[in-house]
């Protein structure tokens, strides 16, 4: 598959990295390495950081719950433990 498939003698493997950084951009980096190419995030050490705290549980609930009845969805009523019942 990563043979010479066109008329210029490169095959496959040496082409395909100018292809996936053209459509990419600067954001990866390629290595080839006979038939293989590696393909690397240059900030790969670097450990992810959210852009905020993440949610609480209830956070969390409440703005699925919130997205959800925008939409139309409706939850009913949920029985607590203790036999209460959460109103909508």
């Amino acid at each position: 598959m990563t043979s010479t498939a066109s008329g210029d003698g490169k095959s496959l493997s040496e082409r395909i990295p100018a292809a996936l950084r053209a459509a990419l951009g600067k954001h990866w980096e390629f290595t080839v390495a006979d038939s293989r190419i590696e393909i690397r995030h240059p900030q790969r050490g670097t450990p992810y950081r959210p852009p905020r705290r993440p949610p609480s549980w209830r956070e969390l609930l409440d703005e699925l719950e919130s997205g959800f009845a925008r939409d139309g969805a409706h939850v009913p009523p949920v029985s607590r433990s203790d036999g209460a019942v959460r109103p909508n």
